[in-house]
């Protein structure tokens, strides 16, 4: 077995042909964790990886956004100071800053292109609730503001926890958008391996005391714990942008390979969530053809580029027609997404 990739070379072109009649038979939804769990199953997980990537492509609200902002303007554009931009940065940026998971790319971009930008200063060990009171914080001194949230990884379980347990009299207003990157938003079935026996805890135990941080913060990641099972659903005129890497085993990044080998049972994943999971609904998507969970990719910044001037010129009334970008409200309307 090949030793720092999760596979061998694929013909990707062969394979997204002979995926298409599996997309055909979708009829322009997303399949769900189950479905893509069967068509792994059967036909492998890279057949079932490329499904997933040529289902949103073929999607007639999802395919429709990714044209937009394939087809928008990468150059920055000087222009009064736009909103504010909060970052929410992954677990251990402080330790790791080498992973990008401090947002540091997403800052300087979106600096370029015209936003006001800050970090939220959110525990690099903490546990998930910790941070998400961290971010409530960070939304209340922004209150009257325009502003949109950039998640990154743990990230987005964050932002969702503090938005699901903002008070409803509490006005979110202010808040345009939420852009969630690789976010873990309803736990990590790896976490669920990882905790999946007395010597497995036992393991997990030793291993967070090693790395400075709680065991309760990582059972806090696990799928089956109440914060994942109470339904989300964005604020109302809140936008909801997900961005997902989406990689065949040839493409995952060395630290995450054995990961993406152990969630391959359970169907496409980034190295850390599976592909579905990833995902706010009703939302929009787009998907980062061979990048894995760590957001790393050729890809990533002329997408940061392209989106953040659509939502800026959407903010200021810009030459283009960037009505598609509220289409989550439309989508809800004519096609089922479901909350989560």
């Amino acid at each position: 077995m090949l030793r720092g990739y999760g596979g061998a070379p694929v013909d990707e072109v062969g394979l997204a042909w002979r995926a298409e009649s599996a997309v055909k038979n979708l009829q322009g939804r997303l399949p769900d964790t189950a479905e893509l769990g069967r068509i792994t199953a059967e036909h492998g997980l890279d057949f079932a990886t490329m499904v997933f990537y040529r289902a949103v492509l073929g999607s007639p609200d999802y395919g429709d956004f990714v044209r937009l902002v394939d087809g928008y303007s990468m150059e920055p554009r000087p222009r009064a100071p736009g909103p504010t931009l909060l970052i929410v940065p992954a677990m251990f940026y402080r330790e790791r800053p080498d992973l990008g998971g401090d947002g540091r790319l997403v800052a300087t971009i979106a600096r370029a292109c015209g936003f006001q930008v800050e970090v939220v200063p959110t525990l690099s060990r903490g546990s998930t609730a910790q941070n998400a009171d961290v971010i409530q914080a960070a939304l209340d001194k922004a209150r009257g503001a325009p502003l949109w949230i950039f998640s990154l990884s743990k990230g987005g379980g964050e932002v969702r926890l503090a938005l699901q347990q903002r008070p409803p009299g509490l006005s979110t207003t202010p808040l345009r958008g939420w852009i969630n990157a690789s976010g873990i938003v309803r736990g990590s079935h790896f976490i669920d391996q990882m905790l999946g026996s007395p010597v497995r805890r036992l393991r997990a135990r030793a291993f967070c005391l090693a790395l400075g941080t709680s065991y309760a913060g990582a059972r806090e990641l696990q799928t089956t714990h109440p914060y994942w099972q109470v339904p989300f659903a964005a604020p109302e005129r809140m936008t909801v942008i997900n961005l997902v890497g989406v990689p065949l085993g040839c493409h995952v990044q060395k630290g995450l390979v054995g990961r993406y080998r152990r969630l391959g049972m359970f169907g496409p994943n980034d190295g850390f969530v599976l592909l579905p999971e990833t995902l706010i609904l009703p939302g929009l998507v787009y998907p980062i053809w061979g990048s894995d969970h760590l957001f790393r990719s050729p890809q990533v910044s002329p997408l940061l580029y392209r989106l953040f001037n659509l939502l800026l010129d959407q903010d200021v009334g810009g030459p283009h027609d960037s009505q598609h970008v509220h289409r989550p409200r439309v989508i809800q309307g004519r096609h089922p997404c479901r909350t989560v």
